[in-house]
């Protein structure tokens, strides 16, 4: 499947497209390589699945996201528990300490990263992001730590909130934060469809994904 096709789909048409092209297993999807000049990149998802967990999945999606879209309504209202728990549903509650509450802050130590000067901890996630963005073949050995670090903070504080099943929580629930947080400042739709996207690939995978281990080296 091309980006270009994927792009026209919404989110719950790109769930029903990935079973109906889900061959012996395997579902293909086309991405842009951006480290290696755009180049599209073939990637193939592992899947085990029925129609009718294809449609499951197509409602569960459906019932988190509206859930998701009354949370970014009056999410500058939602600063503290109090003012939660008296605003939200209780199905809305859930969610918002499953998938929108902020993960406790990562510990750095700084004493590891000879290489890497120190930030505040309000900084650290740009540094986080600009460490992601480049190939890992251009990082230094303190890059691909803290790297390291953080894949191992997301999956331990995303477990708190969703066991490891068959899969990682931790992609599902990090889109899902991305999800409420691009309707809550207002983004352009074509945006928040692009993410909703990705959040049912995500819910998909860790529903129905082939099992996968973890392994720290």
């Amino acid at each position: 499947m091309t980006e270009q096709m994927r792009n026209d789909l919404t989110p719950q048409g790109y769930i029903r497209h990935m079973f109906s092209e889900t061959k012996n297993g395997e579902f293909k999807v086309e991405y842009t390589d951006f480290f290696n000049n755009s180049v599209p990149k073939e990637r193939i998802l592992q899947l085990n699945w029925t129609a009718e967990d294809a449609e499951k999945v197509e409602q569960r999606y459906s019932l988190l996201t509206s859930a998701l879209a009354r949370i970014a309504r009056i999410h500058d209202q939602l600063a503290d528990e109090e003012s939660r728990k008296k605003l939200l549903f209780e199905s809305d509650f859930d969610v918002w300490n499953t998938y929108v509450q902020p993960f406790e802050p990562l510990e750095v130590n700084w004493d590891e990263l000879d290489s890497i000067p120190p930030c505040e901890p309000e900084e650290l996630p740009s540094l986080i992001y600009e460490i992601h963005e480049r190939a890992i073949g251009d990082l230094i050995p303190e890059e691909e730590k803290l790297l390291k670090w953080h894949y191992m903070w997301r999956e331990e504080q995303s477990q708190k909130r969703i066991p490891f099943n068959r899969r990682s929580s931790a992609d599902m629930i990090t889109r899902a934060m991305r999800y409420e947080k691009l309707l809550s400042i207002g983004a352009p739709e074509i945006i928040v469809t692009e993410e909703g996207r990705y959040l049912a690939e995500e819910m998909v995978l860790y529903y129905f994904g082939k099992e996968e281990t973890i392994v720290w080296d």
